[in-house]
């Protein structure tokens, strides 16, 4: 199937972040939508009154009820990271049913978030991978000894693998 001319680039941005909060991603996205872009963004619920679904500056967003977190275990961090990439997977193929994406943006951290677009990029859809934080030098930090050591090797080969995957 071939995209009309004169039809608007649909963009998705998934973000593990509150949005419009984060600022890198609310300006790229209104940016975006002001040069004639479609934008979607999948996110993080900052708080219980955020609605799941809204309209923003021209920005569909939806929130997904799992909270961000922040300032807890390594694992904790880890575990609520792919809970959010598989719910986003979920979402993003449900929304690319009933509106085609052209492009899924994935921003990190994590950079393993980039495989959220698994089902959509079999479809033909491009899939970018903002990077903004490095996430081995971030990982290291957080260990000490051998554990630094295997932290560092296993966030640089998912970082690896991530952008690999990217368009």
């Amino acid at each position: 199937m071939q995209k009309e001319a004169d039809s608007p680039i649909r963009v998705a941005m998934i973000t593990y972040d509150w949005y419009p909060f984060d600022v890198l991603v609310r300006r790229m996205s209104t940016a975006a939508q002001r040069a004639g872009c479609e934008i979607t963004v999948i996110c993080v619920r900052g708080d219980a009154t955020e609605p799941a679904y809204e309209v923003l500056d021209g920005v569909r967003v939806y929130r997904l009820s799992q909270r961000r977190i922040v300032g807890r275990s390594l694992l904790a961090t880890v575990l609520s990271w792919m809970s959010f990439m598989v719910n986003a997977r979920r979402l993003l193929n449900a929304l690319h049913r009933e509106l085609p994406f052209d492009v899924a943006h994935a921003h990190n951290m994590p950079d393993f978030l980039v495989f959220a677009a698994t089902g959509v990029k079999r479809r033909g859809v491009k899939v970018i991978l903002e990077v903004q934080d490095v996430t081995p030098e971030l990982m290291a930090a957080k260990a000490h000894g051998l554990t630094r050591r295997v932290l560092f090797w296993l966030a640089a080969l998912q970082e690896r693998a991530s952008t690999a995957y990217a368009d």
